[in-house]
């Protein structure tokens, strides 16, 4: 419950708490910390701005020479038969039925017409006009 309620104080109601309990327990001692030590000889401390350079020299990423020079990476592009042709490792294909799968996709036309008759890719790979029609 006290944890709580020191959890919701904002920082000068914290302090204040702080110093009240200080003031009543007197076995509670304030120690200064190194650290204080340090903040309050920074804050004594100015900043002379006469010190920095009068002349701004823009960074190199600002430069738009460089960027002509570099070669950005180029996504693989692939056209549509080399698409369909990865696709191909998605199905139980055998090794067979693989080749003329990638045959029939590599004679297909602009229209996505087999443009080479089937019975001729059937007699490049020594099969039957049915056996390749699962693969078709």
């Amino acid at each position: 419950v006290i944890q709580a309620s020191i959890l919701q104080l904002n920082v000068s109601n914290l302090e204040q708490k702080i110093l009240d309990e200080l003031e009543s327990n007197p076995v509670l001692d304030q120690a200064e910390t190194q650290d204080d030590e340090e903040v309050n000889n920074s804050e004594d401390e100015e900043v002379d701005f006469e010190e920095d350079p009068d002349e701004y020299e823009p960074a190199s990423i600002y430069d738009n020479t460089d960027k002509k020079n570099r070669e950005l990476p180029v996504r693989e592009q692939l056209d549509f038969a080399e698409g369909l042709v990865r696709q191909l490792d998605n199905f139980n294909l055998l090794d067979w039925e693989r080749a003329i799968a990638e045959d029939i996709l590599w004679n297909l036309d602009e229209n996505g017409y087999l443009a080479v008759d089937p019975i001729l890719i059937a007699d490049r790979y020594d099969r039957e006009q049915e056996e390749i029609k699962h693969v078709q």
